[in-house]
Order: structure tokens, then sequence, then C-alpha cells
């Protein structure tokens, strides 16, 4: 029974695919078919544009790193200056702190959002419609991915699964030939017992034994030549979608970890959230404007903060006028430095990830070299053009 039930195995029926959840990890190029030497060159050249991909990723996310240590940076300038110094810019610090309060009391009627949530935007006014945008941008972008990452994995399983049904199938024809064969001996068997001993004519039996065992042989044949060939056609698209899978989830991480950071620099869950603040803002705004004299004496003290500390090596003086409160209260201090550092760490993280994925691309086109050593060089020379390509990069780098 168990020789039968394996020649006769029944095809698996194809389930639906539960939500992805992508656990990315580097699929090598060994478990491509790259015996052909355009997929070969096809796949290299992949390797190298998702290269390129995640150097362009270091680059603004480098850009972005010395923003946030040059704010980092102007903090110790300012926790470092001798107290007299000091004394001063905390004097106009106080006096636009004091002001801002009666100009809270002024407002209370006709409130829109928090004190806290008013300073976050207006620290981040000029760069927030922009921020909106690519916020917007990369929650589309996150989830156009996801759907494309559910729909190649889908693809992979559904290219597995006909894989499958095609060695079932061959190993199902192979059964059946050889039981067909078992039958046909039996058969001759049998006749030659009739003709032998019995005395009978038995021609006729023969030719119709002979003739279907021919169309048998022939539907086998057949049968396990459109197995094969159809297990040929799904290994073949399993490696486009392989190949395809890794680009998609390469973006998926780096969009992931962007978004990330959005969050933390903006302080939201969501860019709705984001907008909606936004908008309050500007309304909030408005108002406020129209408290003149209040707004006259702040003017005056801002530009005393600014031109106090435009005498310090700043990065940007500017901004401490909307974040007095840091120069009086410490802890004020404490969680500016933490969120900057937050988003430091964040950058590095993302840094890190695109150098850790541009080495494991390297190393599977090394791979490629070392298991076909007569297109080294084709392949080396490809590396070696795209390596000019990204000098610039690397001496910025330095």
């Amino acid at each position: 029974m168990g020789f039968f039930s394996k020649l006769f195995r029944k095809k698996r029926e194809y389930e639906p695919l539960e939500e992805l959840e992508v656990d990315f990890e580097w699929e090598k190029g060994q478990n491509l078919d790259l015996s052909n030497p355009d997929k070969r060159f096809h796949y290299v050249k992949s390797c190298l544009e998702q290269m390129d991909e995640a150097s362009g990723e270091i680059e603004r996310l480098q850009n972005e790193y010395q923003l946030v240590n040059s704010y980092l940076h102007d903090m110790e300038e300012i926790e470092a200056l001798p107290d007299e110094e000091k004394q001063k810019v905390e004097e106009h610090a106080r006096a636009i702190f004091i002001l801002n309060g009666d100009k809270k009391q002024a407002n209370e009627r006709m409130i829109h959002m928090s004190e806290s949530e008013y300073r976050k935007m207006e620290r981040i006014e000029d760069e927030v419609e922009d921020g909106i945008q690519k916020l917007s941008e990369a929650e589309q972008y996150q989830e156009k991915i996801r759907k494309d990452l559910q729909r190649l994995e889908g693809e992979k399983h559904a290219c597995m699964f006909r894989m499958e049904e095609a060695k079932i199938s061959q190993m199902n024809m192979r059964g059946m030939t050889i039981i067909s064969l078992i039958a046909a001996v039996s058969c001759v068997l049998i006749l030659l017992i009739l003709q032998f001993i019995l005395n009978m004519e038995t021609q006729i039996g023969y030719m119709i034994l002979s003739v279907g065992i021919a169309l048998l042989l022939t539907i086998f044949f057949v049968k396990f030549n459109e197995a094969r060939q159809e297990l040929i056609s799904a290994s073949k698209s399993y490696n486009k979608v392989i190949a395809l899978q890794n680009k998609v989830k390469i973006r998926y991480v780096n969009n992931t970890s962007l978004l990330d950071y959005y969050y933390i620099k903006y302080g939201v869950s969501s860019g709705e959230k984001l907008k909606d603040l936004w908008s309050k803002y500007q309304v909030e705004k408005e108002e406020r404007r129209r408290l003149m004299e209040t707004e006259a004496d702040l003017d005056f003290h801002s530009e005393q903060l600014v031109r106090q500390l435009k005498h310090y090596p700043l990065f940007d003086p500017l901004i401490w006028v909307h974040q007095t409160e840091a120069l009086l209260n410490p802890k004020e201090m404490v969680e500016i430095r933490h969120n900057l550092i937050l988003r430091r760490q964040n950058l590095r993280k993302q840094m890190e990830y695109n150098n850790e994925t541009a080495e494991k691309v390297k190393d599977a086109i090394m791979d490629v070299v070392k298991q076909y050593p007569k297109d080294a060089e084709e392949i080396l020379k490809m590396v070696s053009e795209y390596e000019k390509k990204e000098k610039k990069y690397r001496n910025s780098d330095d």
C-alpha cells in the first residue's frame, strides 16, 4: 500500500495566504538559477541597482545627520557659556518666555491647540508643509510596497505550488508507466499460457495488448513531458519573483525607517495628525498676530536674543527664540537633546542598515564571480564602472 500511495498522491489544495508580515532576509544568488550568462549579468546589474539605491539613501541620511549634530553642538556651546554671558541670554529668554505667557492668557478664550503643540509647530513651521507632503507620499508608498510584497509573496507561493504539482504529476506518470508495464507482462504471460498450454489462438490478444500498451505509454509520455515543461516554467517564474522581492523588501525597510524618523521628528503618529496640527496652527497664528503690543515687545527681545547668540559659533541662533524655555529650564534642554539623540540614533540605524545591505549585495556579486570565474572580468568591469560613479559619495563621507 505504501508504494501505491506514493505513486498516486493526491494533489494539494491551494490555500489562500494570510496577511504578509515581512521579515527581511537576503536571499543569495546561489538560490537562483544563474546557469545562463544573460541571467548572471542581469542578476549582477540588479545587485548594482540595489547598491545604487542604498548609496542614494545614505547620502540623504548623512545630510540630515549633520543637521542634527549641528543642533546638538549648538546646545553644548550655549551650556558652556560663561555665567555673565549666559545671564544676558537668559534675561532676553526670560522676557520672551513671560511675554509668551501673557500671550497665552490673552488667547485662552480662542485657543485652538495646546501651547506645547503650538511651540512644536512653530519650531518646524518652515518645513511642515514639505513634511506633510513627504509623510503623505511615504505613507501611500508604504501601502503600495506592502501590497506589492503581499502580491509577490502570493506569486512565490503560487510558483512553489506549481512546481510541487508538476513534480507530483511526473511521479504519478512514472507510477502509471510501471503499473502498465507490469500489467502488460502479466497479460503476455497469460497469453503464452493460453497459446502453448491450452492451444488457443492468441494473435488478436497480442495485437490488442500491443496497441493498448503503445497508446497508454504515449499518453503517459505526453503527460510527463507537459509536467516537465510546467516545472521549467514555474522555476523561471520563481527566480524572477525572488529577484523582485529582494528589491521591494529593501524599499520596504528603508521606507519604514523613513516613516519612523518622520514620526519622531514631527512628534505625530500619522500624516493626518500633522495636517490637523498644521491647520490649527495656522488659525492660531492668525489670531495671535492681532496682539500687536505684546508682539512688539516679543519681537524686540527676540531680536536681542538672536543678536546676542550670533556672537557665539552657533549653527542656527534663530531657533532658540522658539526654545526659550530650554535656555531657562535644564529639564526642557534635556528633553530637546533627548529628541535630537533619538533622531540621530534612528538616522545611524538607517545608515548602518544601508551600508550592510550594500555589503551583502557586494558579497552576492563576489559569490557569482567565484562560481563563474570565466565571467569574472566582465562582472568586475561592471562593478568598477559602478564604483567610479559612486566615488563622489565616498569622498564626501571621508
